[in-house]
């Protein structure tokens, strides 16, 4: 499903100098929706492999990269990440590899692979956040290849989309509002905006 890492791929594609770069994108299951917003010229490729270590998409893989002549590969999820990984130990591939991870920082478990083949096949690794660093650093990746960059968002994309909730959902003026902003997964802070209502003071009948 699209969700930030997805969004944050575009945005980095669509600002990268193309006058200094090629830039092409590799969708590696088959969903394509934000192609559409991809700048011209940008090559997506969809890989359709039906499983995390599927031959097809070892070799469908290995063919879009050398049509693309990629030097460097910018992963951006730990699945991504690890079918690289495995087409670099297999030899598919042979271009070093980015990893920019967004995992949620509640997660401190170690893979057994990204900690026995991580070492050795990251090049770089970009986290969101110092927690990201830390977590790096445990798992065995040197510090001078260890980044953060910050998430931000694109207040541009969402500002003509503005609508009046209070009208839409039919609120009455002392009816309180929580809006929460990301996926429907623990590691998104759903619970504090519970919480946080839920301390608030409000009789339950005020609040949605």
């Amino acid at each position: 499903a699209v969700g930030g890492a997805e969004r944050m791929l575009v945005d980095i594609a669509n600002n990268t100098d193309q006058n200094h770069f090629s830039v092409s994108v590799c969708v590696t299951r088959s969903n394509l929706s934000l192609a559409k917003e991809l700048k011209a010229g940008i090559v997506c490729k969809a890989l359709n492999r039906k499983s995390r270590f599927d031959p097809a998409g070892f070799v469908n893989l290995a063919s879009f990269s050398r049509k693309q002549k990629v030097d460097i590969y910018h992963a951006h999820s730990r699945s991504t990440l690890s079918f690289l990984i495995a087409a670099r130990f297999f030899g598919f591939i042979h271009a070093p590899i980015l990893f920019h991870d967004h995992y949620g920082v509640e997660f401190h478990h170690i893979p057994a692979w990204f900690k026995g083949l991580g070492r050795k096949y990251i090049g770089e690794y970009a986290g969101v956040c110092d927690d990201l660093r830390t977590w790096a650093e445990r798992a065995g990746i040197p510090a001078d290849r260890i980044h953060v960059i910050e998430n931000g968002v694109d207040f541009s994309r969402i500002n003509h989309c503005y609508t009046n909730l209070r009208q839409e959902l039919e609120l009455r003026p002392e009816q309180k509002l929580g809006i929460m902003i990301g996926g429907a997964r623990y590691g998104k802070g759903a619970d504090l905006l519970i919480e946080s209502l839920a301390l608030s003071g409000l009789d339950r009948s005020t609040v949605i």
